[in-house]
């Protein structure tokens, strides 16, 4: 929205991940698979190849690298651990 708001500036949080010092900002995501010994109609093979697909170091590059091209920055900041 920068081009269509050129007046406004940001006040809080930064132009970046690195420059946001409040961490109340923050919106994390996350994924897991649902209990199937709690809800036994789940499909919870499938549900847990998803959890190891999103949680994929080339995944997690995509998540990365989406929006860099349009805005100049990720809009995602990925941080699943190995």
């Amino acid at each position: 929205m920068r081009e269509k708001l050129p007046a406004l500036t940001v006040l809080v949080g930064g132009e970046n991940l690195a420059e946001n010092k409040d961490k109340t900002l923050l919106n994390p995501y996350g994924v897991l698979a649902v209990n199937p010994e709690k809800h036994p109609n789940v499909k919870a093979d499938l549900a847990l190849q998803f959890v190891e697909w999103i949680r994929s170091a080339e995944v997690q590059k995509m998540i990365g690298s989406f929006g860099v091209d349009k805005f100049g920055q990720p809009l995602f900041y990925p941080n699943a651990q190995p």
